[in-house]
C-alpha cells in the first residue's frame, strides 16, 4: 500500500476507534474482548475503505451504463461521438480492472493479515501488562483502594509493642474523657469515637478508615447545629417583627387585593373557557392560558402587596424556613459526598479465609456471604430472596406436589412394584418439568450470588472497600431500574413458557399410550427413530416440503403486497389516501376463522370464485387446494404490513429523497437505495416473527380442509393430506394419541426454523447496528 493511502486508511479506521486503557483491574477475559472489538471495527473500517475505491464500478452499474451508451451508438450517425463513446466504455471497463487488481482479494487478504498481526501483539503486550501488574502487586502486597489507587501496605509491618502502646492509650482516653455540656449526647459520643479511632488510625487501616468517618459525621453534626441555629435566631427576630407591626389592618388590605385580583382571575378564565367551548382556541392554548392567567394572579398579589410591611416580614419568614431546607440538603449531600469518597480512596485488608467462607456461605445460602462482607442491608434482603428460591427447591424434592415425587418422580414416572402404588405419568412428568425449571432456577441464584460476592471478596483481597447501601441504591434506581422491573416479567415468562417446552422435549423420549394415556414409560430415541424410517421419510419430504413453500410464499407475497400498496398511497399524486387505506384494512377488521370459512364457501364448486376462475377442482385437486390455500393467506395476511410500512414510509425524511434527485436518482433507485433499505432496515425482527408465524399457521389450513385433499397415488403416515403442515400434522399425531412422536418431531423441525430465523436476525444490521 502506498504511503499516502496507509495514512488514509489508518485515519479513516482510528475515526471512530478510542485507545483502550487496560486497567489493571480488568481479567484477561476482558482484555481479550477489548481487543476482539478493535480487531472487528478496524476490519470493518478496511471493507468501507476498499468499498470507498470500488463506488460506482460494480459491474451491474457498468453493464448498465455500455447498454445505454450501445443503444445511443445505434441511432446516432456520428461517427466522431461513437468513437468517444466506444473510447469511455473501454476506460470505464479499464479503471474498474484496475481498481479491481488494486484493491481485489489479495490487497484484501494482505491487510487482514497485517490487521491480524497488530491484534495478537496488542493482545499478548496489554496481557502481559496486566501479569506484570498483577505480580508486583501480589509480591510488594500493594493494596488498590476504590479509586483505581496503588497503595503500599504501610501498616504491614507494625510491631507489637506499638500495638499495645496504642490500645493502652485508648484506655486511658476512654478513662479521661469528659462529656462537653455544651453540646448533646450524640455529638460526645461521635467526639470520644473520633478521639480514639485517631489513635487507632497508628495501626491499621480500619483505624484510620473509621477515624475518617466519625470525625466527617462529627463536623457534619456541629455545622447542622450551627445551621440550625442561626436559622431558628432570624426567624424568631422576624417573629418579634412581625408582632410590632399593625398587623390586623394590613391583613385586612391583604385580603381586600387577594379578593380583587382573585375576581380578574375568574373572569379571565371564564373568557377563556368560552373561547374554547367557541372553538376559537384549541385546548393546548386554553390550559396554557390558564397557568399564565394564575402566574398573573400570584404576581399581582406580590406586586401590590409589596410596600405592606407585614407582608414583607411574612415572606421573608417562609425565605428564612426554605433557605434552612436547602442548606440542610446541601450539607447532606456534602457529607455524602465525602463520605462516598472516604470508601473511595481508604483501602482495606482482607484476608483470604474471608473470601474463602464468604463464597462458601453464599452457595449455602446466599446473604451470609454479603453479611461478612459487611453489607448488611443487601445481605438481609438476598436472604429473604433465598427463602423464596428454598420454597422452590422444596418443591423441586417432591414436597408439595399433587401426585409427583418431583425430580425423582422422572426416574419412574409413577411406575410402581405394587399396582396400588402405580400413580398417572402425566403428573410425574408435569411436576417432573416443574422440578427441572425450579431446580435450575436455584442453582443459578445461587451461582450468580456467589459469583457476585467472590469478586466483590477478591476486590476487598486487593484493597477496594465494598459499596455502601446508598451507592447500590442508587445503582438499582438508575442504571439497575431496568434490571429490576423486568425480574417479575421474566420469571412469569419461565414458568409460562419454559414448562410446555420442558414438557414436550420430554414426551418426545416416552411411549405414549392412546388407550391408557396415565401410564407410559421412558422409550429412549426410540421416536426419532420412527421419523427417519422409510415409512415417514415420504410423508415428511411432501410435508417439510410444501410447508416450506407455503411459509416463504404466504411470507413474501405479504410483504411485496403491503409495500407495494403502502408505496402507491404514500404518493403525494394519490387522493383518497384515507378510502383507500380504510378498505385495504378491512380484512384486518374481519376475524380471520370467519374469512377462512367465507372463502371455503365462495371456493366451493359452482360457487363464486369456482366460476369466476373457471374451475371446479379448488378443493379436490392438491394442486388448486395449495393455490386456493395461499390465495386466502395472501388476503388476510398483508393488513399489519400495510399500516407497518405506512408508519414507516411517512417517517422517512424528504430530505433524502431530495439529495437523491440532485445526484441523478430515479423513481427506482430511490425505491431501492433508500425506502426498501430503511423499511426492512426496521422491519427486521417483525419480519423474522412472521415468518416464524407463518410457518407455525395452523388455523387456515385446519378450518379450510383440514389438510385436505388427499393424495390417491401416495400413502402418507399420520393421516396427513396434500395441504398438512408441520403444524397442523403434529395436531393430528396429538388427537390420534401419538403425543410422543408429535413432541419428537416438533422439536426437530421447531430447532431448525429457530435456529435460521435466530441466525438472520443476529445478523441482520437492525439487531448489529448501522443502516440496512
Amino acid at each position: 500500500m502506498k504511503q499516502a493511502e496507509m495514512e488514509m486508511f489508518r485515519a479513516y479506521s482510528a475515526s471512530d476507534n478510542k485507545n483502550s486503557v487496560i486497567d489493571f483491574e480488568q481479567t484477561k477475559r476482558t482484555i481479550k474482548k477489548v481487543e476482539q472489538k478493535e480487531y472487528k471495527e478496524k476490519i470493518v473500517a478496511l471493507k468501507n475503505y476498499i468499498k470507498l475505491h470500488m463506488q460506482g464500478k460494480s459491474i451491474f452499474r457498468l453493464s448498465l451504463l455500455t447498454i445505454q451508451v450501445k443503444t445511443k451508438q445505434m441511432f446516432s450517425k456520428k461517427d466522431s461521438a461513437n468513437k468517444q463513446d466506444a473510447e469511455f466504455i473501454k476506460k470505464i471497463w479499464s479503471d474498474r480492472a484496475a481498481t479491481k487488481k488494486e484493491y481485489g482479494r489479495q490487497y484484501y487478504k494482505t491487510q487482514v493479515n497485517i490487521i491480524k498481526e497488530e491484534y495478537k501483539n496488542n493482545l499478548l503486550k496489554n496481557i502481559n501488562t496486566f501479569k506484570s501488574k498483577k505480580k508486583n502487586i501480589s509480591e510488594n502486597k500493594l493494596l488498590v483502594s476504590r479509586d483505581g489507587v496503588i497503595h503500599d501496605n504501610k501498616f504491614l509491618n507494625v510491631r507489637t509493642e506499638k500495638i499495645l502502646d496504642v490500645k493502652k492509650q485508648v484506655k486511658e482516653v476512654k478513662l479521661n474523657f469528659k462529656s462537653d455540656s455544651s453540646i448533646s449526647k450524640k455529638l460526645n459520643k461521635l467526639k470520644l469515637k473520633v478521639l480514639v479511632e485517631e489513635l487507632n488510625s497508628k495501626i491499621s487501616y480500619e483505624g484510620e478508615f473509621k477515624f475518617k468517618i466519625y470525625n466527617s459525621k462529627y463536623i457534619y453534626l456541629e455545622k447542622l447545629l450551627e445551621l440550625k441555629k442561626a436559622s431558628r435566631e432570624a426567624i424568631a427576630k422576624n417573629k418579634t417583627l412581625l408582632k410590632e407591626v399593625d398587623s390586623k389592618s394590613q391583613k385586612l388590605e391583604i385580603k381586600k387585593i387577594k379578593k380583587e385580583e382573585l375576581k380578574l382571575f375568574f373572569k379571565k378564565i371564564s373568557t377563556n373557557l368560552k373561547e374554547l367551548f367557541t372553538r376559537k382556541i384549541k385546548y393546548k392554548n386554553f390550559k396554557q392560558n390558564n397557568m399564565l392567567f394564575y402566574n398573573e394572579y400570584k404576581s399581582q398579589i406580590t406586586k401590590r402587596s409589596s410596600h405592606l410591611k407585614y407582608f414583607e416580614l411574612l415572606h421573608k419568614s417562609k425565605s428564612l424556613k426554605i433557605s434552612e431546607n436547602m442548606n440542610k440538603r446541601k450539607l447532606s449531600l456534602e457529607h455524602k459526598a465525602e463520605i462516598s469518597e472516604i470508601y473511595e480512596k481508604t483501602p482495606i485488608i482482607y484476608s483470604w479465609w474471608k473470601v474463602c467462607l464468604a463464597t462458601v456461605l453464599t452457595i449455602i445460602l446466599p446473604g451470609l456471604g454479603t453479611l461478612i462482607n459487611k453489607q448488611f442491608i443487601k445481605g438481609a434482603l438476598q436472604i429473604l430472596a433465598s427463602v423464596f428460591f428454598y420454597i422452590l427447591l422444596l418443591y423441586a424434592m417432591g414436597f408439595g406436589n399433587i401426585e409427583g415425587d418431583g425430580i425423582f418422580g422422572l426416574r419412574k414416572l409413577g411406575h410402581a412394584d405394587n399396582l396400588w402404588e402405580v400413580g398417572d405419568a402425566r403428573y410425574f412428568i408435569i411436576e417432573g418439568s416443574l422440578a427441572v425449571l425450579f431446580l435450575t432456577m436455584f442453582i443459578m441464584w445461587n451461582l450468580i450470588n456467589a459469583y457476585g460476592t467472590y469478586k466483590i471478596s477478591i476486590a476487598s483481597k486487593n484493597g477496594a472497600r465494598v459499596k455502601t447501601w446508598t451507592e447500590s441504591k442508587n445503582y438499582f434506581t438508575d442504571i439497575g431500574y431496568p434490571v429490576m422491573t423486568s425480574i417479575p416479567t421474566i420469571a412469569m415468562l419461565l414458568v409460562v413458557v419454559l414448562i410446555p417446552i420442558v414438557t414436550t422435549f420430554l414426551l418426545a423420549f416416552t411411549n405414549y399410550k392412546p388407550n391408557n394415556a396415565a401410564n407410559f414409560q421412558w422409550d429412549g430415541f426410540n421416536r426419532f427413530k420412527e421419523i427417519f424410517t422409510p415409512e415417514w421419510a415420504e410423508t415428511m419430504q411432501n410435508i417439510f416440503g410444501w410447508t416450506m413453500i407455503w411459509t416463504v410464499f404466504t411470507w413474501l407475497s405479504a410483504f411485496i403486497i403491503s409495500l407495494t400498496l403502502a408505496t402507491v398511497l404514500n404518493n403525494k399524486r394519490v387522493k383518497g389516501k384515507l378510502l383507500f387505506r380504510l378498505i385495504y384494512v378491512l380484512p384486518w377488521a374481519i376475524p380471520g376463522f370467519i374469512t377462512i370459512l367465507l372463502f371455503k364457501i365462495m371456493f366451493l364448486p359452482g360457487s363464486i370464485l369456482s366460476n369466476f376462475f373457471g374451475n371446479d377442482t379448488f378443493q379436490s385437486v392438491p394442486l388448486y387446494a395449495k393455490i386456493s390455500v395461499i390465495m386466502i393467506q395472501m388476503w388476510s395476511g398483508y393488513c399489519v404490513n400495510l399500516v407497518l410500512i405506512t408508519g414507516i414510509l411517512q417517517s422517512i425524511t424528504t430530505d433524502l429523497y431530495e439529495a437523491a434527485e440532485i445526484d441523478g436518482a430515479k423513481g427506482s433507485s430511490k425505491l431501492f437505495k433508500i425506502t426498501l433499505p430503511l423499511i426492512i432496515y426496521q422491519m427486521t425482527p417483525i419480519l423474522v416473527g412472521q415468518f416464524m408465524g407463518a410457518f407455525n399457521n395452523f388455523g387456515i389450513i385446519y378450518l379450510y380442509l383440514d389438510g385436505g385433499p388427499y393424495f390417491t397415488d401416495v400413502n402418507l403416515q399420520g393421516g396427513a393430506g396434500a395441504t398438512e403442515t408441520i403444524a397442523s400434522l403434529i395436531y393430528k399425531l396429538i388427537s390420534a394419541g401419538k403425543a410422543g412422536l408429535a413432541s419428537a418431531m416438533n422439536i426437530i423441525v421447531s430447532g431448525v426454523i429457530v435456529a435460521i430465523s435466530v441466525t438472520i436476525l443476529m445478523r441482520s444490521k437492525s439487531v448489529k447496528g448501522g443502516v440496512a
